[in-house]
């Protein structure tokens, strides 16, 4: 019956030309028009990439309460087009917008609703009433089915994973020229300086559709290498991103590291934005700085006297985001990576 199903969404679909958002998801000024097709609907004979998929942040995207909280703030149907992409999800999405705000849940959202699936298989997989398979050479399947090399490469990232910010102007969105994210740019500078790998290489090994990142604990602390070194008889931290083809952290603007001595905060990787105002009247979010670790160049800190004990916190969001109390703590903050200093002299700890 599922096979049924996804033949019916796909021939609904037709063979004509792709629309214009069919690929570039990175203005996210309205829905992905592909077929709401489920993903149980792909699981019968895909089901090690279902299970996967379903520990995924993909799987989670409009349903985590760090997005939920940052959506209760400023309800845009911009965020709900990155989060829920598809025309169908998308629109179940806004009709309960309200209870999305008030509840920060999915609660209210009937169970049914492709809403909750998040980043769902059609959403990479189909266009034009096709299923695409980055396998260059198709296996028989009981659905039609394509080869797409542009699944495999880095610039399909792109498509999430770098875009515009904007503005409302009389009620209406407004790209602005100010990206909000540019982890596919960093990459491109990384393998300009000799980085080799794609995003694939690194967050599908194995072509595995967990998408392991910044929610993978062991992940993450493996990006991350913290020394402690005597210069001049003062002690200095030192943070490096290790493996990491982009900026540490990268991705959403609220995203960085604290370094800190003892219980003092003595260093912050990441970006900083604010609210400025424009020779036309109207306001606009601008980056203001961007301390984030960059790949090959290691951050040198020097330590108050006295430090007993060196830490690295990653954080999801900013200090305003924890003290709404609308997300637990230990959802907005881990601890990397920690080292004692014994002596005066450095000494490492466990993580």
């Amino acid at each position: 019956m599922r096979r049924e199903v996804l033949l019916a969404a796909l021939l609904a679909t037709g063979a004509g030309a792709e629309p214009p958002s069919a690929w570039d998801f990175g203005h996210f000024m309205e829905p992905v028009r592909v077929p709401g097709v489920s993903a149980e609907t792909c699981e019968p004979c895909h089901t090690e990439v279902y299970e996967a998929w379903s520990q995924s942040r993909h799987r989670r995207s409009l349903d985590n309460r760090v997005f939920l909280d940052g959506f209760a703030a400023e309800p845009h149907p911009r965020c709900v087009y990155c989060h829920a992409p598809l025309e169908e999800q998308a629109r179940a999405a806004l009709r309960w917008r309200a209870a999305l705000i008030r509840e920060r849940t999915l609660a209210s959202v009937p169970a049914a609703s492709l809403a909750h699936e998040g980043i769902t298989c059609s959403t990479c997989h189909v266009r034009q009433g096709v299923v695409l398979t980055a396998n260059p050479r198709p296996p028989e399947a009981d659905h039609p089915l394509r080869s797409e090399p542009r699944l495999a490469e880095p610039s399909f990232c792109a498509s999430c994973h770098e875009f515009l910010g904007h503005e409302v102007v009389d009620g209406k969105s407004r790209l602005t020229d100010e990206k909000m994210q540019t982890t596919w740019s960093e990459w491109r500078a990384w393998t300009a300086r000799g980085g080799k790998g794609t995003c694939q290489d690194c967050h599908m090994p194995g072509k595995s559709h967990a998408f392991r990142g910044a929610y993978d604990l062991a992940f993450l602390r493996g990006a991350l290498s913290l020394r402690l070194e005597s210069t001049g008889g003062r002690l200095v931290a030192v943070v490096e991103s290790q493996g990491v083809g982009h900026a540490f952290p990268t991705g959403d603007v609220f995203r960085h590291l604290q370094l800190w001595a003892d219980e003092r905060s003595v260093a912050r990787f990441g970006q900083t934005f604010e609210l400025q105002a424009l020779e036309d009247g109207t306001f606009q979010v601008r980056r203001t700085g961007n301390t984030a670790l960059q790949p090959f160049v290691p951050a040198r800190v020097p330590l108050p006297a006295g430090t007993r004990r060196v830490r690295v916190t990653y954080h999801y969001a900013e200090e305003r985001h924890a003290r709404r109390g609308t997300v637990p703590r230990n959802e907005l903050v881990v601890e990397l990576a920690a080292r004692d200093v014994s002596g005066g002299a450095p000494r490492n700890s466990a993580r």
